[in-house]
C-alpha cells in the first residue's frame, strides 16, 4: 500500500505530482502534541523532483503539508538536531496507522488510529 492510499483527502497531493511521491528526503519543521497526547501533528515539506513542472509552477521548490494523527496510541521519538524526519514511512498494520521516519540522527515512530492530511 502506498503511503498516500491511507491519507483519504491527499488526492491533490497525487494530482500535482502524478504519481504517489515517496516520503524519502522530506523535511519535518513543526511537531505538535496535543490532547494529552493523543493527538500529534507533524508539519513537513516534500521536495519536487525536477521534471514536476506543475508543482515548480506554484512557485516553490516542494509542497508544505502536515500529516494529522489521532487516537494516538503510541509515540516514540530521539531526534537530534533540527529535523525530525528526513526518510519515512507510512502504512497501514492490524487496522491501525504506522508512521516512522527515521534518519542517522532521528528515529521517530507513531501509532494511530487514523491519519489525515492537510495543506
Amino acid at each position: 500500500m502506498m503511503w498516500i492510499d491511507v491519507v483519504e483527502s491527499g488526492e491533490w497531493l497525487r494530482q500535482l505530482y502524478d504519481v504517489v511521491p515517496s516520503l524519502e528526503q522530506i523535511r519535518s519543521y513543526r511537531l505538535t502534541v496535543e490532547e494529552g497526547g493523543s493527538h500529534i501533528e507533524i508539519g513537513m515539506f516534500l521536495p519536487v523532483p525536477l521534471d514536476h513542472s506543475a508543482v515548480r509552477g506554484r512557485g516553490s521548490n516542494g509542497i508544505g503539508f502536515a500529516l494529522i494523527f489521532e487516537g494516538v496510541r503510541s509515540f516514540r521519538g530521539h531526534v537530534i538536531g533540527e529535523h525530525l524526519v528526513a526518510s519515512a514511512e507510512l502504512k497501514e498494520v492490524d487496522g491501525q496507522v504506522v508512521f516512522h521516519g527515521s534518519d542517522k540522527y532521528t528515529d521517530f515512530t507513531i501509532v494511530a488510529d487514523r491519519v489525515s492530511i492537510r495543506k
